[in-house]
């Protein structure tokens, strides 16, 4: 069995969040964590606001709570972390 498959979802990926369910089992993962990106310095504010599709004013905000509701998300091998809210509609 392989580890964790841990990934952080930002506007560049989250489209893939169900398709990371799946590679999961495919690869025998233990688990896929879901998780936000965070800055941690690295981007400006106008580029992390371009980035952190999760925060409510971002464009693609709309279509992320869309991909959140992928019943693959609901498969017990997912930790949604601070993802949480979104994935399990309470957002």
């Amino acid at each position: 069995m392989a580890g964790p498959a841990d990934r952080v979802d930002q506007t560049e990926n989250f489209r893939e969040m169900g398709d990371a369910v799946d590679l999961a089992h495919r690869i025998g993962a233990s688990h896929v964590y879901f998780g936000r990106i965070t800055n941690w310095g690295t981007f400006s504010p106008d580029q992390y606001a371009e980035t952190a599709v999760f925060l409510p004013g971002h464009p693609d905000h709309a279509e992320f709570l869309a991909a959140c509701r992928d019943p693959r998300l609901r498969d017990p091998i997912v930790c949604p972390s601070d993802l949480d809210e979104f994935i399990h509609g309470r957002a």
